[in-house]
């Protein structure tokens, strides 16, 4: 009767909430791999939802899959509900079809049954105990070690041990895996546990993207930055008088513009005299600009509306090309420009903008995580990938010259 009680406060509705939502992924998501995951969990779940509603699942009970011992490892899905199927159990593996192609052929539906019993010829036995020794062997699931410890009871003259757990294990013979997955390389047991295998890591890091933000970032302060103090520069050579700037109250705070008044603006104005050989020098820069902006398309400094480096461009070509088409409202948006750069950070010569542009370009010469990813992603390859890592000394070691100059980082970062 508590058994019965126990049964009704499971509600099914759990399970039709989480095949609801893995049918949502499975439908709308954009990763193949994704949608595909989400197929896999709709099957669990319709299988929990199945055994639920026969009560073929005891759920909460530490058996509870009717006539499956407690031993078996059951696989379990979100909230702790077993789906029923055995871990140990499903299609024949490719080492499993390895051991079989070296045995007489077996009948089709025996061929688990007949892999269990060939570990325990004397064959089999020593197979397991090279295994063993070498620790060339791995545990997916519990029920993968129980010939490893038969073969080392046998070996150790354990016999009546052996025998009693073998008269456990024979009635399953037919479908689950009792015997180790071999490796080629010894796995090392001791009681150091990794979160996740190198090979998922790796994994992990393969889907580190760059960021677009930080790309526009280290593009705008390291292409565009220094193109526009040259523009600057070309329009203060063309001022008569003093450099403009913006006028400010006694503590030196400035003075807020008034109404349809843009901010008061004193000293010279541009675009009064050229040099010689000013033309020139602007059409350069006119063609620089061309040039970078084939190849770096991350910022949007240079065409972004309302912006003074589009605007300067702008009054740039207009000087080289046609000066005579420059209004008095043009000069006078030159000039407030111009006045605006010198009261945030002085003349591009000044030595208080040369330490701005010196900090700016500090901040963003380091590598992104997109570059450090992939120099880690070569070191982590050179380790198992189906084991941990314990010492990340080398992983931290700084950037090599090769690593330098494949991925453009400084070399000893």
């Amino acid at each position: 009767m508590q058994n019965e009680t126990q049964k009704s406060q499971v509600n099914p509705a759990y399970a039709l909430f989480q095949m609801a939502k893995a049918l949502t992924t499975a439908h709308g998501h954009a990763d193949v791999a994704i949608r595909e995951r989400a197929q896999q969990k709709i099957a669990k779940w319709v299988t929990v939802l199945d055994g639920i509603l026969r009560g073929s699942l005891d759920v909460g009970s530490r058996t509870p899959v009717q006539g499956v011992p407690g031993w078996v490892t059951l696989e379990v899905v979100t909230g702790g509900f077993a789906t029923g199927n055995k871990l140990a159990n499903g299609p024949l593996l490719h080492h499993e079809r390895e051991v079989l192609a070296a045995l007489p052929p077996a009948k089709e539906g025996t061929e688990r049954r007949t892999l269990n019993s060939y570990y325990l010829t004397d064959a089999g036995l020593a197979a397991l105990m090279d295994r063993l020794e070498s620790g060339c062997y791995e545990l997916t699931v519990p029920e993968e070690g129980a010939l490893l410890v038969i073969a080392w009871l046998v070996q150790n003259g354990y016999a009546d041990e052996a025998r009693e757990l073998l008269e456990i294990l024979a009635p399953y013979f037919h479908e689950l895996r009792f015997y180790p997955v071999p490796t080629v390389r010894p796995r090392r047991f001791s009681s150091q546990v990794f979160v996740q295998s190198i090979g998922e890591t790796i994994k992990a890091i393969q889907a580190i993207r760059p960021n677009p933000q930080i790309l526009a970032q280290k593009e705008t302060i390291e292409v565009w930055t220094p193109l526009y103090d040259r523009m600057i520069a070309l329009f203060l050579e063309t001022v008569e008088g003093e450099p403009p700037f913006l006028q400010r109250g006694p503590a030196g705070e400035r003075n807020k513009p008034a109404k349809n008044v843009r901010f008061p603006t004193k000293g010279g104005w541009p675009c009064k005299h050229y040099s010689d050989n000013w033309r020139m020098r602007a059409q350069s820069v006119l063609d620089e600009i061309e040039r970078r902006r084939a190849n770096h398309k991350s910022s949007t400094e240079p065409e972004r509306a309302g912006g003074t480096f589009a605007e300067l461009r702008g009054y740039l070509h207009l000087c080289v090309n046609a000066p005579e088409s420059l209004t008095g409202r043009d000069v006078g948006r030159i000039r407030l420009i111009l006045a605006g750069y010198i009261d945030k950070r002085g003349t591009p010569d000044s030595s208080s903008c040369r330490l701005a542009r010196q900090q700016s370009s500090h901040a963003v010469s380091g590598p992104t995580f997109y570059q450090i990813a992939q120099i880690i992603i070569p070191r982590l390859s050179a380790f198992p990938m189906d084991g941990g890592l314990d010492d990340l000394r080398a992983m931290v070691q700084a950037i090599t010259p090769d690593e330098a100059m494949r991925w453009n980082v400084l070399q000893g970062t």
